[in-house]
């Protein structure tokens, strides 16, 4: 799975009953690579499409039953690394690099 597709289906899980247009706001990305993600995701039967009640042109994206038991890999494989990361750091020095981490990130934002 790429990276991509793992940040797709955590936006899905996050904001349920969303369409590949918030997806794709979300993401900053083309309406087309939005759509290829999702169709990968379709595709691997992890994410499938509804009819949005509310507009004929979009579907709503939702989760499969496999989805969702990614999703729980996903967030399991995400615990695991972070506590292999901080493997002896102190609390205190977890959080300073964290804070430098951010730091950094919002540097790459500015640029």
């Amino acid at each position: 799975m790429t990276s991509e597709q793992a940040d797709a289906l955590r936006f899905f899980e996050d904001f349920p009953q969303s369409t590949i247009t918030d997806f794709k706001d979300h993401q900053q990305v083309t309406h087309q690579t939005a759509r290829m993600i999702v169709k990968r995701l379709v595709n691997r039967q992890l994410l499938r499409l509804a009819p949005n009640p509310n507009d004929g042109r979009a579907k709503l994206v939702a989760f499969t039953a496999a989805g969702l038991a990614k999703c729980r890999q996903l967030d399991t494989h995400i615990e695991d690394t972070s506590q292999a990361l901080f493997t002896n750091f102190t609390p205190t020095e977890q959080q300073e690099l964290l804070a430098m981490l951010d730091r950094v990130s919002q540097n790459l934002e500015r640029n």
